[in-house]
C-alpha cells in the first residue's frame, strides 16, 4: 500500500504505549489529566488499580488524540475527552466533553481496547471518519 492509499483512507488509527506511571507522578498530573468523575470510577474500579486505571485513562486519552488529530487539525487538551467506562474484556470507552470538528461534537463516544502486559499498558482506537 503507497502512502497516497493510506492517506485516503478514512479509517483513523491511534495507539500508545506507555509504561504503567508511578502514583507519586500520578498524583503529580491527575488534575491535568482527569475530572471527578474519571477519578471516582478508577477508586471504584475492581479491575484495575488506581495507578493501572490511571495509566489506562492517560494512554486512552492519547491514543484518542491520534486518532482524532487529523480531522481536528490543532491541539487540543486532555478535558476534551472523559473516561467512562472500561472492562475485564479489555474495552475501553471514551466520551467527548466539548465539539472539535462539525463531525467531533460533544457527547460523541469512542470505544477502544487495552492490554496489559508486564509493566506497560497499550491502548488502541480506529474509528471510520466516514462513519458520521
Amino acid at each position: 500500500m503507497s502512502s497516497a492509499e493510506f492517506e485516503s483512507d478514512l479509517t483513523q488509527p491511534g495507539a500508545d504505549l506507555r509504561a504503567i506511571l508511578d502514583l507519586q507522578l500520578l498524583h503529580k498530573i491527575k488534575y491535568s489529566i482527569m475530572d471527578e468523575r474519571e477519578a471516582d470510577l478508577l477508586l471504584c474500579s475492581k479491575t484495575l488499580s488506581f495507578v493501572e486505571g490511571g495509566t489506562l485513562l492517560f494512554s486512552a486519552k492519547e491514543s484518542l488524540f491520534k486518532a482524532l488529530f487529523y480531522q481536528v487539525g490543532d491541539w487540543f487538551d486532555f478535558d476534551a475527552a472523559r473516561l467512562t467506562g472500561f472492562n475485564s474484556e479489555e474495552h475501553v470507552f471514551r466520551q467527548l466533553t466539548r465539539s472539535l470538528a462539525p463531525h467531533l461534537f460533544a457527547g460523541r463516544q469512542f470505544c477502544g481496547t487495552y492490554r496489559a502486559f508486564d509493566d506497560k499498558l497499550l491502548t488502541l482506537i480506529v474509528w471510520d471518519s466516514a462513519a458520521v
